[in-house]
């Protein structure tokens, strides 16, 4: 009789609820589904309309387990009120039980409860859609928006930081994510966790110049950040493994077993770095330094020398290099050797005086008076022909005749 009673009157309001009653009273869900989209297509009230539609989504849900139409009820409701509280739970009790669905949730959700301003909530609907991507590049823009909303809008640095530390899993080439979390460990005052990650991603990473650059940025944060030497040097000498351009990375280095007196790493570093430093200065001065360890720590003289001798054809110029030289002339075994290398820096700088210096302390180590004489006929020679000082190679010659008047050469 209500059925008759409907088929004359379709938009008969009471008829319809009774016929709802009856047909939920006799489990007749098709029936119901259809009554209730009737219901809704002609209600004019906006709180029944929206009821009725949450009734239908339920109603797809608990008797057809069609989740894809029961979204779209309540998508309806959504779009009309989008704090109703009934749609909002039943959407996200889907997403909790169907994965297949979740990107779907999301795109339905975000939008309601960014307007809403519920941000906590919003970053669980964005967390259900970052489980269901599957895509590097999807993954780490959600983690991205993320962490925006932590910060931003949660007023939370170290949750926004942790999502960002989350995406360099899958995008650890990114410099805007790396500039970011550390912006936020130092907002936080704590760049250990960003330590731990990057130490993790660069024993992951098989790209050799990427884990280099991974080991160079914990290596910075080890140093200047967490003021861990120990560590530090680990990164910096893991870095130089891994690149074809480890001059900077060698410096870092350098510096660190400098300050902490490891003269055996500061060697090895040392002569590393004169193997890849293209100039001849820089080269110059870091033989230099390798000759002060070798005299000075290591008291290996022959080695000493040898690093003073690179250094001086390298940079005759340097200072330093020539008075460490002229100061070991003092010592009569070290003298040949010091000597071969001084000549060489006073033949470029054209010091004619320090020459003929060097020439006389020579000829006071010779051990026999024909030694001397030699050494000061080839001093004679040496200042009449390029200095053209024939008054002083007479001198000389005057000298040699007071070591041996019978020397042959002298006659």
């Amino acid at each position: 009789m209500l059925q008759i009673t409907l088929d004359s009157n379709a938009d008969d309001v009471e008829v319809l609820g009774k016929l709802e009653r009856l047909f939920r009273a006799e489990n007749l869900e098709d029936e119901l589904l259809e009554n209730l989209k009737m219901q809704a297509a002609i209600s004019t009230d906006a709180e029944q309309r929206l009821n009725l539609r949450n009734k239908i989504g339920d109603l797809y849900v608990a008797a057809f387990d069609n989740t894809f139409d029961a979204l779209e009820q309540y998508r309806l409701v959504l779009e009309e009120n989008s704090g109703d509280e009934h749609a909002l739970k039943a959407v996200w009790k889907i997403a909790e039980d169907n994965e297949d669905q979740r990107l779907e949730v999301a795109a339905l959700l975000e939008p309601v409860l960014s307007e809403l301003g519920d941000f906590e909530k919003l970053v669980d609907v964005m967390k259900l859609r970052l489980s269901a991507q599957s895509e590097s590049g999807d993954r780490v823009q959600t983690l991205r928006g993320l962490a925006l909303v932590a910060e931003e809008q949660l007023d939370d640095p170290e949750q926004a930081r942790g999502f960002l530390i989350e995406a360099l899993a899958e995008c650890p080439e990114s410099d805007a994510i790396h500039d970011d979390v550390a912006r936020l460990c130092e907002l936080v005052e704590d760049f250990i966790p960003y330590a731990e990650a990057l130490k993790r991603l660069a024993s992951e990473i098989y790209d050799a110049l990427l884990q280099s650059e991974l080991y160079e940025r914990l290596g910075i944060i080890a140093e200047e950040e967490l003021k861990d030497s120990a560590m530090a040097i680990e990164a910096y000498s893991h870095a130089v493994e891994h690149t074809d351009e480890p001059n900077e990375l060698l410096e870092s280095l350098d510096g660190l077993y400098t300050a902490a007196k490891d003269h055996d790493k500061l060697v090895e570093v040392l002569e590393r770095r004169a193997e890849v430093e293209a100039d001849d200065k820089v080269v110059a001065q870091l033989h230099y330094r390798l000759a002060s360890l070798r005299l000075d720590v290591f008291e290996d003289s022959a080695a000493g020398l040898q690093a003073l001798s690179m250094a001086a054809e390298h940079d005759p110029h340097n200072a330093e290099v020539r008075e460490r030289l002229e100061s070991l002339t003092d010592e009569r075994e070290l003298f040949d050797e010091c000597a071969e290398a001084l000549e060489v820096i006073y033949r470029v700088v054209q010091d004619k005086e320090a020459r003929t210096a060097l020439r006389n302390k020579r000829i006071s180590y010779a051990p026999t008076a024909s030694e001397r004489v030699q050494l000061r006929i080839e001093l004679a020679q040496m200042l009449e022909d390029e200095s053209f000082d024939t008054e002083a190679a007479q001198s000389v010659i005057e000298q040699a005749l007071l070591d041996d008047v019978s020397d042959p050469e002298l006659i």
